[in-house]
């Protein structure tokens, strides 16, 4: 398949565990063609069959957000206990927030632009001032959290919680003064993403089923999950239409569309065998972006609802052969103010912009 040319630049950065005042630290631009005829390290020096460059130690960065007024990525990263800052169109390190202990999910409130940190080893939630550049509240919720997602809607932050590291999963409902309820689920908790059409937040477990619900209360739910006559055994990523509401579901095949009231199933594209998808996200014009990695070589896929086909655009390089067997990307994000994507991830490269029109 023909593959189409994508402008990329890859952001490396060296961490300073500081307030967000620290001087801005020029990036090195990294360069890819869709060919991998000529790339280029992070450090600037040309790929010579070596890996000529040293990885940036300490950085896994599993949960990310952007902020279209400032600009800025704000990413969790939960080795240096603290939320780092990019402002991705200058190729700039802004700085960073210390957090609480192991800092593992990141959400956003889109009307005053506060941040909400979950810390799995201290059981709180950080509220972060991003004009201060601050922590400003914490919010003891308890037992073994690992992800949520904050909701505009009725002002709850939901937390996925473990209690235990062996439990099943509890969703709680938080506000600033602590836990309001808890919802007991079956299964563990695999994704979630708020709907502002519905001001539902939906979410999937481990075993392919998608749950929606509002307030404290479970409003709808597909526990049959299923496309073209297979079961789906789990939804690994979530990703919401901002217009419509509707819902993307991906799985290790599959991208499905979901109806966000009833959350059946209504359409869907399948991958090739083997790809395994890390991130997804909904662009426009029922075109959505995924990262999947094959064996070693990660790329960025378009699935296309338009004609229900699915493209690889652009096939990063092999960081293994790099010597880098463990770098992988976990977010992928629309920057709105220009539509460029944004994935965060592992060293080397912890930062990815992707202009898809080049």
């Amino acid at each position: 398949m023909k593959k189409t040319p994508v402008a990329i630049s890859l952001l490396f950065v060296i961490l300073f565990l500081s307030e967000i005042a620290v001087t801005a630290h020029t990036l090195v631009e990294y360069k890819v063609t869709a060919s991998q005829e000529t790339y280029y390290l992070y450090d600037g020096q040309r790929y010579n069959g070596t890996c000529t460059a040293t990885a940036s130690e300490n950085w896994e960065l599993k949960s990310a957000v952007f902020d279209p007024v400032t600009g800025y990525v704000y990413a969790a990263n939960p080795y240096l206990d603290s939320v780092v800052v990019f402002d991705p169109q200058n190729d700039s390190y802004i700085g960073c927030i210390t957090v609480g202990k192991d800092p593992v999910s990141i959400s956003v409130d889109p009307s005053n632009g506060y941040l909400y940190v979950v810390n799995k080893e201290t059981a709180t939630v950080s509220v972060i001032d991003p004009v201060r550049g601050k922590v400003v509240d914490s919010i003891y919720v308890g037992g073994c959290p690992v992800a949520l997602v904050y909701d505009p809607n009725d002002s709850y932050i939901y937390v996925f919680n473990y209690q235990s590291s062996e439990a099943c999963c509890v969703l709680e409902a938080v506000n600033d003064k602590g836990v309001v309820a808890k919802i007991p689920l079956e299964y563990r908790f695999e994704a979630a993403v708020y709907d502002p059409v519905t001001g539902y937040v939906v979410f999937s477990d481990t075993f392919g089923n998608i749950y929606a619900v509002e307030g404290t209360k479970v409003v709808a739910k597909n526990t049959d999950v299923e496309f073209n006559g297979s079961p789906i055994s789990e939804i690994c990523t979530l990703s919401v239409n901002p217009k419509t509401g509707v819902i993307y579901g991906v799985t290790s095949n599959h991208v499905l569309a979901f109806n966000p009231y009833t959350l059946n199933v209504t359409s869907g594209v399948q991958f090739a065998e083997g790809i395994e998808v890390e991130a997804a996200v909904y662009y426009k014009d029922g075109i959505v972006y995924t990262l999947g990695c094959y064996y070693s070589c990660e790329s960025l896929y378009m699935a296309d609802f338009n004609n229900d086909s699915v493209q690889t655009i652009l096939s990063f390089p092999d960081m293994y052969s790099l010597g880098y067997p463990f770098a992988k990307y976990y977010t992928l994000l629309v920057d709105t103010n220009n539509g460029e994507l944004i994935s965060t991830g592992t060293s080397p490269n912890p930062v990815a912009v992707i202009n898809t029109t080049t």
